[in-house]
């Protein structure tokens, strides 16, 4: 996901970016929240891009992203697109398995 949203921005999130969002993910315990604030270049303009993560459960890290509308429209259409090829996959795995398994 961190990759989709680093395509949707011009510049001021790629490897290093996600590289520290990581980071902070590794380093949480469960029911912890943390935050991270970016200043990204969107559309040519500079935009603030601040990413809270929570922790529910181990390894289960829960991402929100808060962006001026226009990025955070885009932001969303990667987790929808993301969302659909999950589903996609469930439904091919079953398939895969058959009935009964």
């Amino acid at each position: 996901m961190l990759r989709a949203v680093a395509g949707q921005v011009d510049a001021g999130f790629g490897g290093d970016e996600i590289g520290q969002v990581i980071q902070r993910i590794d380093k949480l315990t469960p029911g912890e929240v943390v935050s991270s604030r970016f200043t990204v270049q969107h559309d040519g303009k500079p935009a603030e891009l601040e990413i809270q993560i929570f922790l529910d459960r181990p390894k289960r890290p829960e991402l929100f992203f808060f962006a001026p509308k226009r990025l955070h429209r885009a932001i969303a259409s990667c987790g929808d697109d993301l969302q659909h090829l999950l589903r996609q996959r469930r439904r091919e795995r079953k398939a895969l398995e058959g009935p009964g398994e």
